[in-house]
């Protein structure tokens, strides 16, 4: 028996126990029965090398499954004002909350959410068009 883990990058790691001669075709086969919703496709890696399903895993492995790149991804800068703003990767079709919840900046509640410059709302999609879009949060402001 061996202890392995997988992970769908981004997201949590998962510990497995597989037989010994077991592959990455197996310990997938195992992930999608444990976790139906679970999607494993992608391009399996170990030690940060590519491999094909029939390889054997070792005691101690963990399989990361990446989304294979098309080009470049998209970016927004995220920044709570005042204060720093933090650059992130964003998958095709993300909404602005995608962007504020990857960039963990914490305590985002009830602030005013402006994308380059013009006031929208979390679900508002990014446009996936090459530009870096700059997402800023201030707190609302009353009127007199």
């Amino acid at each position: 028996m061996k202890n392995v883990q997988f992970l769908k990058f981004p997201g949590r790691v998962l510990d497995f126990t597989v037989e010994d001669g077991s592959t990455v075709k197996d310990l997938l086969d195992l992930v999608k029965a444990d976790n139906p919703e679970a999607d494993v496709t992608g391009e399996p890696r170990v030690n940060n090398c590519t491999v094909n399903n029939d390889r054997i895993l070792n005691e101690g492995e963990r399989v990361v499954i990446a989304k294979k790149v098309k080009g470049n991804q998209s970016k927004a800068k995220v920044q709570k004002f005042p204060g720093r703003g933090v650059e992130v990767e964003i998958e095709p079709n993300s909404t602005v909350k995608d962007a504020i919840d990857a960039s963990r900046l914490e305590d985002v509640e009830g602030y005013q959410i402006r994308m380059d410059g013009v006031e929208v709302e979390d679900n508002k999609i990014i446009p996936d068009d090459g530009v870096v879009h700059r997402i800023i949060l201030t707190k609302k402001v009353k009127g007199n």
